[in-house]
């Protein structure tokens, strides 16, 4: 093999070297320039989820208000107690479903999370938002509107309760019943007296006695009690012949009725005084007494 034969193969040899190394950096060139495509397209979807779900925490969250005393002004607190709103109105009450109650020379309005007067100062009174809907009263009578301020009940009553699952409590002629959220009437108004509907129950008085109703209106536990209270886990306190005790919602007496008064039964457990000891009684009917006199000795 003659010298110009090497020459021209390793010349050759040069040049393939030479592409191959080319092609090799503008392959890792375009790998590195593909992940880091991936990656910008993840970092900006995963800010873009971030930014959404932070709006849609804080278009969710309910603020609070506290008042500031040295200027007047109500102030609006997140849950971590950073100032988010100023408002300056006499009264000015928590956001309830994105619009909180305010008032300003005895009339009543709504603003929104930004400050802003959504529904116009313009009713005598009113209440915050249950249920989509808010209890207003102007020129004497009471109806309901929604969130945009749109009459959607109304004012027709002479007293109106805030919805509760689903029934609001309403008042005629000194008759009270239940509205459903369409404003029809589900319940007649034919109760003295009633209360708003808790787990299912409402608790209503006629000619004297208090028992309680579904949300259908059906009698479920007759009206046969001197005073009764909301249920509570299940469970409702009621005074009968002048003595207190415990019903399930089959009407049955969980805590037989012999306390002189009771506390309302709540989170497992309610407190009892029957002459002069204090009894504390949880749901298994588990009774401890102790007595109720200086020395605070316990019984068992």
């Amino acid at each position: 093999m003659n010298k110009n034969t090497k020459r021209n193969k390793s010349i050759v040899r040069m040049v393939l070297l030479l592409l191959m190394s080319i092609i090799l950096i503008g392959s890792n060139f375009e790998v590195r320039a593909a992940e880091n495509s991936m990656e910008e397209v993840e970092n900006e979807e995963q800010a873009a989820s971030t930014e959404e779900a932070e709006y849609t925490e804080i278009k969710n969250k309910d603020f609070e208000v506290i008042w500031r005393w040295q200027s007047g002004d109500h102030i609006y607190v997140n849950e971590d107690g950073e100032e988010v709103l100023c408002v300056d109105y006499y009264y000015a009450f928590d956001f309830h479903e994105g619009r909180a109650l305010v008032m300003l020379d005895g009339s009543w309005g709504y603003i929104d999370v930004n400050g802003e007067e959504v529904i116009p100062l313009q009713y005598d009174n009113a209440y915050h938002f249950d249920e989509g809907r808010a209890t207003v009263k102007k020129d004497g009578l009471w109806g309901y509107i929604d969130v945009n301020g749109e009459e959607v009940i109304p004012l027709q009553y002479d007293e109106a309760i805030s919805f509760h699952e689903g029934r609001a409590l309403v008042m005629l002629d000194g008759s009270w019943g239940y509205i459903d959220v369409n404003g029809e009437e589900v319940i007649p108004l034919q109760y003295d007296n009633a209360f708003s509907f808790h787990e299912g129950f409402a608790a209503v008085e006629k000619d004297g006695f208090w028992g309680y109703i579904d949300e259908n209106g059906e009698e479920v536990i007759p009206l046969q009690y001197e005073w009764v209270f909301a249920f509570h886990e299940g469970r409702a306190e009621v005074k009968k012949n002048g003595s207190w005790g415990y019903i399930d919602v089959n009407g049955e007496e969980v805590i037989p009725l012999q306390y002189d008064n009771e506390d309302d039964f709540h989170e497992w457990y309610a407190s009892a005084r029957k002459n002069d000891f204090e009894r504390h009684i949880d749901k298994a009917d588990r009774q401890h007494a102790k007595k109720a006199k200086n020395n605070k000795k316990t019984l068992d």
